[in-house]
């Protein structure tokens, strides 16, 4: 069910606002961040072939969102979808309403809650009125996310391969848009540029960096996924093999 996490957070946080105390507030305050990070969250499955594997493990709902926002720049938009059977328009009451999550919940409200699980630096009692008014005001705009609304990733989307062999799934708009992908394989991190689209199939090139060879002054161009310090590259030309070492130079 769409929402169930973070509107459990809000019933909890509201029979705890209830009580006209500061820890009944605290633990409300945590509900309520929990109740938003679970809006964010919930939209990282629908994402998965998109983002990073490591994405719930260190990252934090600010970086999610962006992260999402670059795979689908109308994820933080309110929409409506309807599902109907091919060739039949939809009725007024076929449509479901996506409430998307935006950073405003992150600035008005997430942050803000945070501020208040910190001691007072000046050891001044709490002002109880204000932050009621901060959980009221919170507990109202996550009401807004109910049960009966939909969240989705609906696009056009390409898919291929890339050279190790990981699947590549994004927008279409967006790989078009960038013309770059990286692939989020662990073992790969390779970045694919001027990657185009014709007669449905997908060409790239890796991200590459200019060396040139100390025995015969070939070009080299090494892919910047491999490229680190102390790492050996081969000349194409004379097969001399060269150590990469990383420094700084004037100019």
């Amino acid at each position: 069910m769409p929402h169930e996490h973070t509107i459990a957070c809000v019933e909890k946080a509201e029979k705890l606002i209830r009580e006209q105390s500061a820890d009944a507030f605290r633990y409300a305050t945590l509900q309520l961040r929990m109740g938003i990070e679970y809006l964010f969250y919930e939209l990282v499955p629908l994402y998965k072939e998109e983002l990073p594997e490591n994405i719930l493990t260190q990252w934090r709902p600010q970086q999610v969102l962006d992260a999402i926002l670059d795979c689908d720049p109308n994820a933080d938009q309110d929409s409506a979808i309807a599902f109907v059977p091919s060739g039949t328009l939809p009725n007024p009451d076929d449509f479901k309403i996506t409430k998307a999550v935006s950073k405003r919940l992150l600035r008005e409200y997430y942050h803000k809650l945070g501020s208040q699980l910190h001691a007072s630096t000046d050891l001044q009692t709490l002002k109880l009125d204000k932050w009621k008014g901060l959980l009221s005001n919170t507990t109202d705009a996550l009401r807004q996310y109910t049960s009966d609304q939909v969240i989705h990733n609906i696009g056009e989307f390409i898919e291929f391969q890339c050279e190790c062999g990981q699947k590549i799934r994004r927008r279409v708009e967006v790989v078009l848009r960038k013309n770059v992908v990286q692939c989020f394989s662990p073992n790969c991190g390779m970045t694919l540029e001027n990657v185009q689209l014709l007669d449905g199939k997908v060409s790239f090139r890796p991200r590459a960096a200019l060396l040139k060879c100390k025995e015969c002054q070939t070009d080299q161009y090494v892919p910047l996924h491999k490229l680190k310090d102390g790492v050996k590259v081969t000349c194409c030309h004379c097969h001399r093999q060269s150590v990469a070492r990383a420094g700084f130079w004037l100019e």
